[in-house]
């Protein structure tokens, strides 16, 4: 169980939601995910096991430095056995495209 959404006016800054679907576990991200919401983020990611899709497509900020976290993801599905997917909004593709962390991850391009 994860707190409510942090929100300033209208806007979501974080929010982090994990579901378990016939295909796996989806885990869907809104909002801003930098070196504030990182732990929250590396804390959620940490149980998981098998298929797993992160969904990034609600992200508005997404902090290089925070790119471990999904490169660690990846490899604990990897390990029990399963894969990891990210669906990404254009900024997050862009920005793992320019890292080549798409070379690596499973990575979704946001469909335009």
């Amino acid at each position: 169980m994860h707190d409510p959404p942090l929100s300033y006016g209208c806007r979501v800054l974080f929010n982090m939601r994990t579901t378990e679907t016939a295909d796996g576990t989806l885990v869907t991200l809104v909002g801003d995910v930098d070196l504030a919401t990182m732990p929250e983020v590396s804390a959620g990611l940490s149980g998981i096991s098998g298929h797993t899709t992160i969904d990034l497509s609600g992200v508005d900020y997404f902090d290089p430095v925070c790119m471990g976290v999904l490169i660690a993801a990846d490899l604990k599905a990897r390990r029990s056995g399963g894969r990891l997917n990210v669906t990404a909004s254009t900024a997050v593709f862009d920005l793992l495209a320019e890292s080549r962390l798409v070379e690596i991850l499973e990575v979704s391009a946001p469909a335009d």
